[in-house]
């Protein structure tokens, strides 16, 4: 398997049910998140920037 394979499973997995152990802890913009649906919070792992990626998306 390679890592690309590994990586795309993991993942893919994480979004069809919570892992928590995929956690990074971060502190989001509460405002911001009142903008995304309770089924995407619930499997959100701190990856990346939610709040600049919902600005970005209402910018649009």
């Amino acid at each position: 398997m390679t890592i690309e394979t590994a990586v795309l499973e993991r993942y893919s997995a994480g979004a069809e049910l919570v892992q928590p152990e995929l956690c990074c802890p971060v502190d989001y913009d509460r405002t911001l998140l009142k903008l995304l649906p309770p089924e995407i919070i619930e499997k959100d792992y701190g990856c990346g920037d939610l709040p600049l990626l919902l600005a970005i998306t209402a910018q649009a």
